[in-house]
């Protein structure tokens, strides 16, 4: 569950570098 979390924040970091 935490990891999911962590993956999460990670792709919206990620995402947010596109935007």
């Amino acid at each position: 569950m935490l990891s999911f979390i962590i993956k999460a924040a990670a792709l919206i970091i990620i995402l947010e570098d596109y935007i």
